[in-house]
């Protein structure tokens, strides 16, 4: 899992994944095509065509196993899903990773997750105490899913609760969202309309999330335009580490009245105590928060392990 959750952040954030896979490539297109059309490629399901704009579509009819793909009665078949996009010109070969696909199987992997371990309980109840609170963990200590848990405790208790999700990546606050669908038991349509997203850049504002159907598969789509203003019952910011002190984000939260709002800020406790004095002060740069309120920091120190449900999640990821 904390394997998994670097991947994920060399993907999606850092973009070092397409850069080793650049530098492993060979630079000579016909080199690259004589290795995409060999038999080992082909008996580990990748298939490659070229497109009339030139560009090289790589993808693998493994990737999504039958029961994923969600096509409806009488649908024609899901087309395989595209793993990368390589441009292959003059100059050589480019390789660009499809993240919406990454981010699918990704997920597929992480929700076979769905029981809190004791400690991961622990930490939730203590988070579910608090105003504003820290959530701490290692890559792989489960935050993000402490944080699901949290959300779907909010809008049970709640009817009418609104919750925003603030992530710096639209893919990623996607991968939230059906993760709260599975986790809630609800239709996707009852979840999604009680929870906003807001995703860098943050000044665009919140935005709804909604069910489209394309192709005989249903998919969670951001809404194109702001919506309007309403008070959040909870307020909960993914990767806050890197987001310490973002002038941005501070604006947005300030003008959606964030400190009237119960705040949970998620955070590597690595990374966030080798860059700030204070796990505290991750809440406070975000938020101007009364000098009296207090700030509960949780620490999951935890990494999940369990054998059978990495074994299953694996088993989704093969090629």
């Amino acid at each position: 899992v904390a394997a998994l959750a670097r991947l994920r952040d060399a993907v999606l954030f850092e973009g070092s994944f397409e850069t080793a896979i650049n530098e492993a490539l060979p630079r000579d297109a016909s080199q690259l095509a004589e290795k995409l059309a060999s038999e080992s490629m082909r008996e580990l399901g990748f298939d490659a065509s070229v497109s009339r704009s030139g560009r090289c579509l790589l993808t693998n009819d493994r990737f999504l196993s039958p029961e994923d793909s969600e096509s409806s009665p009488g649908a024609p078949p899901a087309e395989p899903p595209l793993l990368a996009k390589l441009r292959v010109d003059r100059a050589g070969v480019n390789i660009h990773v499809d993240r919406g696909a990454f981010m699918e199987c990704y997920a597929r992997i992480m929700m076979r997750f769905t029981r809190l371990t004791m400690h991961q309980r622990e930490k939730l109840e203590a988070v579910r105490r608090a105003s504003v609170a820290v959530l701490l963990a290692p890559a792989g200590g489960g935050k993000t899913f402490v944080a699901v848990q949290r959300v779907v405790q909010v809008l049970n208790e709640d009817p009418d609760a609104t919750v925003l999700f603030v992530a710096r990546n639209e893919a990623l606050a996607l991968f939230v969202c059906k993760w709260l669908v599975i986790a809630s038991r609800k239709s996707a349509e009852h979840v999604v309309e009680r929870v906003h997203v807001l995703v860098a850049p943050f000044s665009s504002g919140p935005r709804r999330v909604h069910v489209e159907a394309a192709g005989g598969r249903r998919r969670l789509m951001f809404g194109n335009s702001r919506v309007e203003a309403t008070t959040y019952a909870l307020i909960v910011v993914d990767e806050a580490h890197h987001l310490v002190g973002d002038s941005s984000l501070r604006s947005e939260l300030a003008e959606l009245g964030a400190a009237e709002s119960s705040l949970l800020f998620l955070g590597d406790v690595s990374q966030a105590t080798s860059t700030i004095s204070s796990p505290e002060e991750i809440a406070r740069s975000l938020v101007d928060l009364p000098q009296d309120q207090g700030v509960v920091v949780a620490t999951l120190s935890e990494v999940v392990r369990s054998t059978k449900r990495i074994v299953a999640g694996a088993a989704a990821f093969q090629l």
